[in-house]
């Protein structure tokens, strides 16, 4: 079974209003050393998918914590932060 943990997941603000930062921790349970390991993370305005994307941490061993960072564009920051009710970020794939 491939198991993986997330911690400290924040949504910050970029230099610019159409710039979202995302960044958090993935610990990797799951028995062997990866290569890649591709997450999913898709953030909710309601009912409504507001991004959907993926975010690819690269080697990380068994057992190790390791932490992540993206740069999304997006149309408007402020809004998307407004309006965001819930994420979910999960493992899609591991190499």
């Amino acid at each position: 079974m491939i198991k993986f943990n997330f911690y400290h997941i924040r949504f910050l603000r970029g230099k610019s209003e159409k710039q979202l930062k995302v960044n958090g921790e993935i610990e990797n349970l799951s028995g062997k050393d990866c290569n890649s390991v591709a997450i999913r993370l898709i953030i909710f305005g309601g009912n409504k998918t507001m991004v959907n994307t993926t975010i690819i941490v690269r080697g990380i061993n068994y057992n190790q914590t390791k932490g992540f960072y993206k740069e999304i564009d997006v149309t408007d920051c402020n809004e998307l932060l407004d309006k965001m009710s819930r994420y979910e970020i999960h493992v899609d794939s591991v190499y």
